[in-house]
Formats: structure tokens, sequence, C-alpha cells
């Protein structure tokens, strides 16, 4: 593809991201992605030739969750001593850091709640596929506590901080906890810690 071919390419699919980051899924349109990258709407169409495979496209263009050799292998504060335990708690407290972070990621979480359309669909499936090369990845030890649905768990949290981020764009509280501030987020953090130690490895689940 010859250079300024690549080059509208390029700028019509930061213009879907740039999009979501800053005005939300509701305004991903023909016109309004156009209007983003400066460009005649006819581009879009001759580039990729609907509205569906622009988004196809742009979602196997970008990394939209945070990968999971970074989410595993990132530092976090929580001290822990048992591997499944540290394991977990730092991929919680890592993506809890990552969605946070990246606004792109956060919006298309709150689209896959509220749509299903090619995109959302497309990476609900990729980040499925993610959680399941997770549990492969850890480090299980079934004398720890094999009566602790470890999957399940995992899931509820990793469920709730979703939410709570999705949440903090129109709220400034949470039952209380300022999540618009480091330390609201610091004793969110904290609290994961304190769960996965409680119901994974010390309390026997009847």
């Amino acid at each position: 593809m010859p250079r300024d071919k690549m080059a509208t390419r390029r700028k019509i699919l930061d213009a879907v991201g740039q999009l979501l980051a800053r005005e939300g899924s509701s305004q991903i349109g023909i016109n309004s992605i156009a209007k983003e990258a400066g460009i005649d709407k006819v581009m879009i169409y001759r580039y990729f030739g609907s509205l569906e495979k622009l988004l196809i496209a742009f979602g196997e263009d970008q990394e939209i969750w945070p990968p999971l050799e970074l989410l595993l292998k990132k530092k976090t504060e929580i001290p822990r001593e048992n591997a499944l335990e540290a394991a977990i708690t730092g991929y919680l407290a890592n993506y809890l850091a990552e969605l946070r972070r990246d606004a792109i990621a956060k919006e298309i979480a709150r689209w896959s709640l509220n749509e299903k359309n090619t995109l959302t669909i497309m990476l609900s499936n990729e980040r499925e596929k993610q959680s399941k090369n997770l549990m492969n990845q850890l480090p299980f030890d079934q004398n720890a506590n094999p009566e602790a649905d470890i999957v399940a768990i995992t899931s509820l949290l990793h469920a709730g901080i979703t939410h709570l981020v999705i949440n903090a764009r129109q709220s400034d509280y949470y039952m209380g906890i300022d999540v618009k501030s480091a330390r609201g987020w610091k004793r969110i953090e904290n609290a994961l810690g304190d769960l996965i130690k409680a119901f994974c490895f010390q309390r026997k689940i009847s």
C-alpha cells in the first residue's frame, strides 16, 4: 500500500481511538470519525467499506486489553507469601491500574456492557481467551484450599474492578470511597489482597 494511503488509513483508525477515549462509544459513527480524522467520509468507505468493517480493523489493530504478560509480571506493592496468592493479587492490582490508565480500554469495557456489536463481541472473546490463559498460568496448589473456587473468586473480583473503574467516569464516590483520588483506589487495591488471602488461603469455604 502506498505511503499516503497507509497514512490515511492510520489517521482513520487513530480517529476511532481518539473519539472513544474522549467522547465515548455514543459518538462512534462515520460522520464523527471522518470529522475527527479531518477527511471526507467517502474515504472511510473507500478504505474500509463500512463502519462495521472499520470497527473490526480497529479491534485487530489495537491491543485493547492489557497483555497478560504485563499483568502477571508487573510488580505489585502488596507483599504475599503464597505463590498463587501473590499471582492473583498482583494480576488484579495490575489490571486495576492498567484499566484506570487506559481510556480506550475503559470505554470498550463500558460499551461491552451496554451493547453487542462486532467490535464488543470480538474484544469480549479476546478477553475470555486471556482469562483462560491466566488460569492455565497460575501456580495452583491443590493442597492450599481445595474447597475454594479460585476461578469464580477471581472472576467476581475482576468484574468488581471493571465496574468500579467504569463507574468512576461519572461518579466521585462509590459507597463512600473517593474514586477520584489515589487514596481511594489504594484502599480498593489493599482490599483485593485482603479478600484473596481470606477467601483463598485462610478461610475454609463450606
